[in-house]
């Protein structure tokens, strides 16, 4: 499981600082990378193409690429992308192009084993750790690229998208290059999607209505109001409403990384590395602030390390949520990925020679980080997946006594198997019942969504039904609910009467004169109605 690369600020309505979006440096985002799509291929419109005309079945067989560019509104500010440049809202960039690249050339020397030689020929050198024989590989013998051997699963976000089919043009680029040579055509490989907005890569589902309860009652819990109100919170909040102009927690992260990660100025009081010069992405070398002499934040009374504490304030906030109550929240969003995951997993377990050998998934940082809470209290580190994060889960077949299979998790690099609750702490190997067990809790294509707030109404409702089953089961119940109706019968009769006549029953109707009821009730004034003074009250 990947997150993607670096890519654009996700939306252009950040408030971010002051100045942010007026100033060239931070606020005009070209690209460079673009996007390349193609008409189906011809096996897929030879059949729709079929009795054509013969000028336009003779071109049943061309293929071509369309190159997508982002540079229809060039009249800012009305007319312009969201990011005033050719980039899209979110669109992964050259860096990570370069990021996921690197991931595919990881993977291909951990897990392929293509006749190296020497040190570095990798844990794939030992045939029990071999995932893909890339050895004299002949494309008609079958592909290690093609399904049931790979299975590609991304949503449909452009920089998703790129991000896994950048990884595995860096895991299998040998091989794609020999399947045109070999077979005159280039290798297509299955991508499995669905509608953005009803996908199941990310935290924010419109489709499951409890997520929001649980959400609220996150936020309204002491801890996280203990959080939201700390002195950190206030010296933060104080700090960007006095210096940047506003108080953009709610999208900080988005704001501090895409600035620092593509070499762009940050404003003085937040830039903790000035002076400090790195390789921009266009391979020349920039310092990362616009002033000379800024690294002294102390001098405003906030502290240092503003830039570390604003992000390490924004992440806490953002996923208490999902970290809260034992991670409930994380547990219900998941559900729908792991059994996804689930269902890739248990072939391999089950001993199906056609079971998949590599699961790709390529989402988000919200897929990455919910995935470890929902896998217990210590699976994650508390800290925000950075851009082409990745998140290894390995199902190894054991031979010899003991369990048949064991699992391996490791996440950037590093091995995260004895966090989880009931695997041995000094093992990389747990047995695969453990995490079995954990996904199971949390894995279902059909989560209970529905509102907390409905299933409080539904359970009162059916409390009732049920406590009057049990009343009228027996005679005495029967005889307790007959008084119970006669007796409500007879007071609401009573207050009837009393509404209406104004006395208790049996009580003697009292006889007066027109003076008295004019003097006593005041109700009816008894007088000449042509008298002009005469009310009527």
């Amino acid at each position: 499981i990947i997150r993607h690369g670096a890519r654009t600020p996700w939306s252009g309505d950040h408030a971010c600082w002051d100045g942010y979006w007026t100033n060239t440096d931070t606020g005009v985002w070209d690209c460079e990378l673009t996007t390349m799509t193609s008409p189906p291929p011809p096996p897929v419109v030879e059949e729709e193409e079929e009795g054509q005309p013969e000028q336009t079945s003779a071109g049943a067989d061309a293929m071509f690429l369309f190159e997508k560019r982002y540079d229809a509104l060039q009249n800012p500010p009305r007319l312009s992308n969201e990011l005033n440049g050719t980039c899209q809202r979110g669109q992964l960039l050259l860096r990570g192009y370069d990021q996921e690249l690197a991931n595919g050339q990881h993977l291909r020397n951990a897990y392929a084993f293509y006749g190296q030689q020497g040190d570095d020929q990798g844990a794939a050198a030992d045939k029990r750790m071999r995932l893909f024989d890339l050895t004299d590989m002949n494309p008609k013998d079958g592909l290690p690229y093609a399904e049931p051997n790979l299975r590609f699963r991304a949503d449909d976000d452009q920089r998703t998208l790129m991000s896994g089919q950048v990884l595995l043009r860096g895991l299998f680029g040998e091989e794609f290059a020999k399947h045109s040579e070999t077979m005159g055509e280039d290798p297509i490989i299955p991508l499995h999607t669905a509608d953005r907005s009803r996908d199941v890569l990310g935290l924010e589902q419109h489709m499951c209505p409890r997520l929001n309860d649980l959400g609220t009652q996150a936020e309204q819990s002491k801890e996280f109001q203990s959080l939201n109100n700390s002195l950190e919170a206030i010296t933060i909040r104080t700090m960007m409403e006095r210096e940047l102009g506003g108080d953009f927690l709610d999208a900080a992260i988005d704001c501090l990384m895409t600035v620092i990660c593509t070499d762009r100025p940050l404003p003085d009081i937040l830039n903790d590395y000035n002076g400090i010069s790195v390789p921009s992405s266009q391979g020349e070398s920039r310092a990362s602030s616009s002033s000379s002499d800024s690294s002294d934040n102390g001098n405003h009374n906030y502290g240092d390390n503003l830039f570390d504490r604003v992000a390490v304030l924004s992440n806490a906030l953002d996923t208490f949520r999902s970290t809260f109550n034992d991670g409930a929240y994380a547990k219900l969003a998941m559900g729908p990925l792991w059994a996804e995951i689930l269902n890739v997993i248990q072939p391999v377990v089950d001993g199906n020679k056609n079971a998949t050998k590599l699961n790709l998934i390529s989402g988000h940082d919200t897929t990455i980080f919910p995935l470890l809470v929902s896998l217990g209290a210590n699976m994650w580190d508390n800290v925000w997946p950075p851009y082409a994060s990745m998140l290894i889960l390995e199902i190894h077949e054991m031979q010899g006594d003991g369990p048949t299979h064991m699992f391996r998790i490791i996440y950037n690099g590093r091995v995260f198997t004895p966090r989880m609750h009931g695997c041995p702490a000094e093992s990389e190997l747990c047995p695969i019942d453990v995490l079995m067990t954990q996904m199971k809790e949390s894995a279902s294509l059909i989560n209970d969504c529905d509102s907390l707030a409905e299933d409080e109404e539904a359970s009162v409702l059916l409390t009732t039904v049920q406590d009057s089953k049990l009343l009228i089961s027996n005679a005495g119940g029967m005889f307790l609910l007959f008084g119970i109706v006669l007796l409500s019968s007879l007071m609401g009769g009573l207050v009837v009467f009393v509404s209406l006549t104004r006395r208790l029953p049996f009580q003697k109707l009292k006889t007066s004169t027109p003076l008295e009821m004019r003097r006593t009730h005041n109700v009816l004034h008894l007088t000449d109605p042509h008298d002009d003074e005469t009310t009527l009250t």
